[in-house]
């Protein structure tokens, strides 16, 4: 048995006991941010921009944030490059527009000579003005609209990978920017702005989902392997389709396995994926620890895009991306592979065969539509009352317990539909898509072509604190979601004050325990 654990809270965050972020990277992270918001300034004012500006925009916001550590020498590359990127913007802009009253005159010096300790120290500037000039409201309804620009950028960059845009989504992510650096920015335009970018980011996943479906077929219902055998082999961990693709394409013609890991157990759904030999399954148990699955892999391991949390204390040269932005640990390989492939041969590979039970993953369409004009109709006749759907879950053990005991306190007349936490109930509907946000998103817009969003007796329980999360909140709210329960989000993850807030402006529900959420649920519900 490989990899196998029982606690599934042993994430690499918390197994490190390091989960905090640093006053100087918050310093450096609010820097960056303000020269971001002043190139997407001069953007909004140039019609025709070339796309690389546009494109390192969305590249810089995808990776703020998540916890790698980049070196001195990367981290200066990357402001080099943003300030060489504002400097040109400004010049276009002022090609343009004799007036140039609206500039922000205060743009730090920078030059080959500026270190570390003058980027950190203009990003505490910037926070003491900002603490100065806004009211505690406001700059928590910016932190959390920065949540919304981070994951519709990450989204946007997916849609890019399919060779698509969507220009409408690009001057909303370059107004919610704008918005962001303005310190003038009320509370109530704020707010209308997360609205109307949440709307534009469901927008981009179904376009994705559209792509995705395009080039490797409808996603089916299957069974994954997760056995592994005597070979060397490479393991492909992230979400990244196309880059699971190439990969395969670059050995199907060698002598080497490659293993799916995490949020990639959805790629064997697809029929595309089918056609690949030597696609052996899935490596590993659990979607959200990964630190194991890494640890444990006798191979190489090739992390897809905006997809490097838990490898900088793993240094073993076995690390490879494709991205611009590496952190340290992690090395560059490029189309053909070479590097990574020669690692894969030198390695020592799988010795033995390991035996595992198979899993299940992906969706029934036909399935799903006839269960769907059933429900239809049984909450038209009154043989159901309530309809629950719980999102994708976190694998915390906790939250197994819980919803193992909720499925067991419904009444008959409730329905649960479930991409998380599987139940033997008659009255449920289980979708694993294995926190694919995309499949997510196109399947609740079936859901919803046939049971109105705003029904009262409708309830959402959303697991997961990520940017993508909290952004479908915002989007299920702006159409009518009226009860939405929210779980705990560890302080790790998210500011408790703005987690405070977020849920006071959105009216969120806690959940608390399994019996007393069923009975304010039954006492709510509309006969």
């Amino acid at each position: 048995m490989y990899n196998y654990s029982e606690n599934f809270e042993l994430n690499g965050c918390i197994s490190r006991g390091a989960c905090s972020v640093s006053p100087n990277i918050s310093a450096m992270k609010e820097y960056l941010l303000y020269i971001l918001s002043q190139i997407a300034f001069y953007l909004e004012y140039i019609s025709n921009f070339e796309d690389k500006y546009f494109n390192f925009l969305i590249k810089i916001i995808s990776n703020i944030d998540i916890r790698n550590e980049y070196s001195d020498e990367q981290m200066l590359k990357i402001f080099k490059m943003a300030n060489l990127y504002l400097n040109k913007v400004k010049e276009l802009y002022l090609n343009i527009f004799e007036k140039n009253n609206n500039i922000n005159k205060k743009i730090f010096k920078f030059d080959e000579s500026t270190s570390m300790t003058q980027l950190i120290r203009y990003g505490e500037l910037i926070l003491r003005s900002k603490q100065k000039c806004e009211k505690p409201e406001q700059k928590y309804l910016k932190d959390i609209l920065f949540l919304v620009i981070k994951a519709i950028c990450c989204n946007y960059l997916v849609l890019n990978d399919y060779g698509d845009r969507f220009q409408e989504a690009e001057h909303s992510i370059l107004n919610s920017l704008v918005l962001y650096g303005d310190k003038r920015a009320n509370c109530s335009s704020l707010k209308a702005e997360i609205s109307v970018l949440a709307q534009y980011n469901i927008a981009v996943q179904l376009r994705v989902y559209e792509k995705v479906e395009a080039v490797f077929g409808k996603p089916e219902k299957v069974l994954v392997n997760s056995s592994t055998r005597k070979n060397k082999a490479i393991l492909v961990s992230g979400s990244s389709l196309i880059e699971l693709k190439n990969i395969l394409d670059a050995t199907q013609n060698t002598d080497i396995d490659v293993y799916t890991n995490g949020n990639l157990l959805i790629s064997h759904a697809f029929p595309k994926f089918k056609e690949y030999k030597n696609l052996q399954g899935q490596f590993g148990n659990s979607i959200e620890n990964t630190v194991l699955d890494f640890a444990t892999f006798p191979g190489s391991i090739l992390l897809t895009k905006r997809e490097y949390q838990n490898t900088e204390y793993l240094y073993q040269g076995k690390f490879f991306g494709t991205s611009d932005f590496l952190p340290k640990g992690i090395s560059h390989t490029d189309n053909d592979y070479k590097n990574l492939l020669d690692y894969t041969l030198n390695a020592r590979g799988f010795v033995k065969a390991s035996i595992r039970e198979q899993i299940v993953t992906g969706i029934d369409y036909k399935e799903l539509d006839a269960k769907l004009s059933e429900l239809l109709q049984k909450i038209k006749s009154g043989k159901i009352k309530k309809v629950i759907l719980i999102g994708m879950g976190t694998q915390l053990a906790e939250q197994y317990e819980y919803f193992k005991k909720f499925s067991t306190l419904i009444d008959k007349d409730d329905f649960i539909i479930t991409f998380s936490h599987n139940s033997d109930i008659n009255n449920s509907l289980y979708i694993n898509v294995s926190n694919n946000y995309q499949i997510l998103v196109y399947v609740l817009s079936k859901i919803f072509d046939k049971i109105d969003i705003s029904n009262e007796n409708i309830y959402f329980f959303i697991l997961r604190c990520d940017p993508n999360s909290m952004t479908t909140i915002i989007y299920l709210k702006s159409m009518g979601a009226k009860n939405i329960y929210f779980a705990n989000c560890p302080s790790t993850m998210i500011n408790p004050t703005v987690l405070k807030i977020f849920k006071q402006t959105y009216n969120l529900l806690d959940m608390t325990l399994p019996e007393s959420d069923l009975k304010n649920i039954n006492k709510k519900t509309i006969q």
